[in-house]
């Protein structure tokens, strides 16, 4: 008996800690697409503004690169990195739209909805 009034006590806390966990960790991100800046033929940039809870607004930009129906979009930076790297294949196939490095896949309809949804995915990973 007093092993499983133990047991019931030790799930009830694991219960309450993943509870509260879970609250302070849950933040609201706003997001916001700000410019679109065509830089050279074949590349582009979003300027995106984010704001978690109420903390100031920052500054996100995007670049995209089209290389032969693939456009590279690379979150934060230009230079390389797998992390904040993905891709949107326009000449087809499912999925359409991946990060190699967190195994990330969805289908997407345009450059805009991919470029967004990186950006939601980068900063859900930051």
């Amino acid at each position: 008996m007093k092993i499983f009034k133990t047991i019931i006590v030790f799930v009830i806390m694991v219960v309450l800690l993943s509870l509260v966990t879970n609250i302070v960790t849950a933040g609201q991100i706003s997001v916001k697409l700000i410019e679109e800046v065509q830089e050279t033929e074949t590349q582009k940039v979003f300027v995106y503004q984010y704001q978690v809870d109420e903390g100031q607004a920052k500054e996100l930009k995007v670049y995209v690169k089209n290389q032969s129906g693939l456009q590279i979009i690379k979150v934060g930076s230009p230079e390389p990195n797998m992390r904040t790297e993905y891709v949107y294949n326009t000449l087809g196939g499912e999925p359409n739209f991946m990060n190699i490095i967190y195994n990330y896949e969805k289908n997407v309809n345009s450059l805009r909805e991919a470029t967004d949804l990186a950006v939601s995915h980068y900063l859900k990973n930051l």
